[in-house]
């Protein structure tokens, strides 16, 4: 694909708009499905006496993006991470609201605090997430015992 592609002359009929439908302007159906399947919105249609120039030249394939790149493979940890249902997060969740974290009490919100927590041991420590996550929630279980139990010592 090359950088300059010449815009392509499709006939209208009626007055261009804003909106996103170009079939209400166009004398085709195969040009309105064209004009779809590629994208274009009818505000990108720029009204030439007869005809409306859509800019089918689009950037050139830049190639595996940023994000595809630094996917790993979906491994049994992943699996066990991203796959977590989130009835699964409840103690999870509450372990890390004890220990500070600012998590809603909605079960979709528990889930994602979860996921986001457990992703950051698989990203730092790989396969070793797991026991990394438990020494870390270990350590968290305890100081919530003993702050609870300062307290009660307190009162």
């Amino acid at each position: 694909m090359t950088a300059t592609t010449k815009p392509v002359q499709q006939p209208i009929i009626g007055w261009y708009c804003e909106g996103t439908f170009p079939a209400l302007f166009t004398d085709s159906v195969s040009v309105a499905k064209r004009w779809m399947e590629t994208g274009s919105k009818v505000s990108a249609v720029v009204r030439q006496g007869d005809t409306a120039a859509t800019c089918a030249a689009r950037a050139p394939d830049p190639g595996p993006t940023a994000v595809e790149q630094s996917l790993s493979e979906l491994t049994p940890g992943l699996i066990d991470i991203l796959g977590r249902p989130n009835f699964t997060c409840i103690r999870l969740a509450q372990l890390l609201r004890l220990s500070g974290a600012e998590i809603a009490k909605k079960a979709e919100a528990e889930q994602a605090a979860v996921i986001h927590y457990l992703l950051g041991f698989y990203l730092k420590h790989g396969n070793q997430w797991d026991e990394k996550a438990d020494e870390d929630l270990e350590r968290r279980r305890l100081a919530v015992v003993a702050a609870q139990q300062g307290k009660g010592n307190a009162q």
